[in-house]
């Protein structure tokens, strides 16, 4: 099923919000988060997920809204993986504690450009090499 353009523009704004929004609201002064502080970040964040997923099961349908919760609950499992990762990258580059949330809010944001740049490209490649060739046809 395919949406509208309103609907892309939407989220895209909504996901650029958020962003700013943690830069400006949280990261922008460097200091060591507590427990409590990421416990609520967390918390928002979260609920800022399912919120969405409501918002796409009440207007998409049971089917994207499942999908949609599928897809979270995923992403969210294969997450933990990389919070080693993070740690690790973090130690080696010696980055102090302070910095590390703002260190990792850039390499989110460079993660969405890439993969955005990656699925145009690709669906680019796809939508060209499906059209018919018209070498060999006769006129």
């Amino acid at each position: 099923m395919t949406r509208g353009p309103l609907v892309w523009e939407v989220t895209i704004a909504l996901i650029v919000a958020l962003l700013l929004f943690d830069y400006f609201f949280h990261i922008r002064t460097a200091h060591v988060p507590m427990l409590a502080e990421a416990a609520r970040r967390s918390a928002a964040y979260i609920g800022a997920a399912v919120l969405f997923a409501v918002m796409v099961w009440v207007l998409g349908g049971t089917e994207p809204g499942t999908q949609y919760f599928a897809g979270y609950l995923t992403e969210k499992a294969l997450s933990v993986d990389n919070v080693f990762v993070f740690l690790v990258i973090m130690s080696s580059f010696k980055v102090p504690r302070e910095e590390q949330q703002k260190a990792l809010l850039i390499g989110i944001v460079i993660a969405l450009v890439a993969r955005t740049g990656f699925i145009l490209l690709g669906a680019a490649l796809i939508e060209r090499s499906s059209k018919p060739s018209s070498c060999g046809r006769r006129r």
